[in-house]
């Protein structure tokens, strides 16, 4: 993660750059407790991992990830949802909405138990495309 993107990431939740120590910038926020410096030598470089996490962790805001998610409509009007990616995860509901949102709790609960164990959470690696074949 580039420093430009990871100050949109903490800016967009709020923290704003309230002063600058040499080469550090300071953030707070209107409402959290606290303030933490972020160096910022190039906007376009890699942030070190322990800097982002130690950052992440500090300004109480979380990475989302967007993964693929495939709807199917039953025959009785239920729905189900599905992503293969990073595991097979299974959503349902009587509406999509609600499969959604099953899908969603069933993939953080998975996500945080990866994260708890030490286990290596895979990123969203799925494209889905359209492919025409003689019906």
């Amino acid at each position: 993660m580039k420093y430009r993107d990871l100050l949109k990431m903490i800016e967009a939740d709020g923290w704003y750059w309230q002063r600058t120590n040499g080469s550090h910038r300071i953030y707070q926020h209107p409402v959290k407790p606290g303030s933490f410096p972020v160096p910022v030598h190039s906007l376009g470089k890699d942030v070190p991992p322990g800097l982002k996490q130690a950052i992440l962790k500090t300004s109480g805001v979380e990475i989302m990830a967007k993964y693929t998610a495939i709807l199917k409509q039953a025959e009785d009007g239920s729905w189900s949802a599905y992503t293969l990616t990073p595991t097979v995860a299974i959503g349902v509901g009587d509406t999509k909405e609600s499969a959604l949102e099953d899908l969603k709790s069933g993939m953080s609960l998975w996500l945080d138990h990866m994260k708890a164990t030490g286990e290596a959470v895979q990123a969203p690696n799925m494209e889905v495309v359209s492919i025409e074949v003689a019906a």
